[in-house]
């Protein structure tokens, strides 16, 4: 009788591994991240929270990233959506070409009305997002 409860669970535990080494195609392409709490939005204007904000910055690019750079002690940027940036002589202005392969989940091409969107929204002291104060000293030049 030992004997066939053996063969049993012997035969439990090989078909659980078959199973568990199926491949399911439905779980492929996909990011799961476990976080501590509900979030309440995954708008960029109104991401307050620690992980709100990680989410958004996963799922919105901006136009450039900051890291630190351990060799010269100091900051510096990476282009994500920008493609080149150019400061002039003075300092006082900046000129982003964004790069052109980049697109919406929907397949669209992200252009730059879809970034001056971005950035008059938060700047509109109506609109009271996360960012409003960032961007008071910022003007947009319509050429």
């Amino acid at each position: 009788m030992r004997k066939n409860y053996l063969s049993y669970l012997a035969f439990i535990l090989l078909f659980a591994v078959f199973i568990s080494c199926s491949k399911d195609t439905s779980k492929q392409n996909r990011v799961v991240i476990g976080i501590s709490a509900d979030l309440e939005t995954i708008n960029p204007l109104y991401a307050f929270t620690f992980d709100e904000g990680n989410i958004v910055e996963l799922l919105f690019q901006r136009l450039v990233r900051h890291d630190w750079n351990k060799d010269i002690n100091e900051m510096t940027a990476v282009n994500m959506l920008a493609e080149k940036i150019v400061w002039s002589g003075d300092k006082l202005s900046v000129k982003i070409n964004i790069k052109e392969n980049v697109m919406w989940s929907d397949g669209e091409h992200t252009t730059v009305d879809d970034i001056i969107f971005s950035f008059v929204q938060h700047s509109n002291h109506e609109v009271k997002g996360r960012m409003l104060g960032y961007f008071e000293n910022y003007f947009l030049d319509k050429n």
